[in-house]
This record gives structure tokens, sequence and C-alpha cells, in this order.
């Protein structure tokens, strides 16, 4: 939870999988109570075949939602590069 004495509070759910985590970001896609991180394997034929980098949230949530989809054989050094590229700390909802 991400909690100061200038900004709202928000959840953040991370998921670190090797599919998206769906059930959770459809759960909150028009909610900005909950910020969803999913980084997970998203190719054609995939199961479940969600979690494409557009799908961002609706209505009111939009943008709570961020999906960074990996091509198969992504390792330790995929994630903390995605980490340091986005910079997700530094840009998180207000």
């Amino acid at each position: 939870m991400v909690s100061s004495s200038c900004c709202k509070c928000i959840n953040i759910y991370n998921c670190l999988w090797c599919f998206s985590g769906d059930g959770v970001e459809n759960a909150f896609a028009y909610s900005r109570k909950v910020f969803t991180l999913s980084l997970h394997k998203h190719e054609e034929g995939y199961f479940p075949g969600t979690g494409a980098v557009n799908d961002v949230g609706f209505g009111k949530g939009r943008n709570y939602s961020c999906n960074v989809p990996l091509r198969d054989g992504a390792c330790d050094e995929t994630f903390t590069d995605v980490f340091k590229r986005y910079h997700f700390s530094n840009n998180l909802p207000k």
C-alpha cells in the first residue's frame, strides 16, 4: 500500500507469474482502489490469452491496470530490466 499525507491511499497488486493476473485485474478494472501490475508470459496461443499491454482498465479505473507481457525465456535479468526501464515506483497513479 502506498500512503502519504498528501495523496490518497491505493492498494497495489503485483503479479509476477507465468500467466496474467486477469482475475484480480478484472475484479478491479473499473476501480481506482487497486492498481494492478502484471508481468507475465504473453504469446499467441498461450493460456489464458489475456494481459495485453493495452489492457489498462475501464472508466474510473482506466490506467490503474498495467500489463507487461513477456516472451518465453524471461529470467531474473528481464524482470530487473523491466522495473528499471519503467520506473514503476515513480509512476504510480495519484
